[in-house]
């Protein structure tokens, strides 16, 4: 159904970033391997907060391991979070 976007996982953290990285391109490799051409959102690590996107306080950042997402349908996007408090927790 082309209306469905998938998603990979939400927020994931407490990883390495390439290890997220891997993990997500493995995803795209069999969500493609099955058939489904469907947009994929695609987070980035340490709960993929928009405001520590170039940040590395949780390892490499984002910003640098996640230029190299591959998705063999060219049909993802990546999604980012961020609340709006003073210290973006969603507090």
């Amino acid at each position: 159904n082309k209306r469905v976007v998938f998603g990979l996982m939400n927020e994931p953290n407490s990883m390495p970033t390439e290890q997220w990285l891997s993990a997500a391109n493995a995803a795209l490799a069999a969500i493609r391997a099955a058939g489904a051409s469907n947009m994929v959102f695609v987070t980035g690590n340490a709960w993929t907060a928009a405001h520590s996107w170039t940040q590395n306080w949780y390892g490499t950042p984002n910003a640098t391991v996640m230029k190299d997402v591959r998705d063999p349908g060219n049909n993802f996007v990546f999604e980012v979070h961020q609340y709006l408090d003073s210290n973006s927790a969603g507090s």
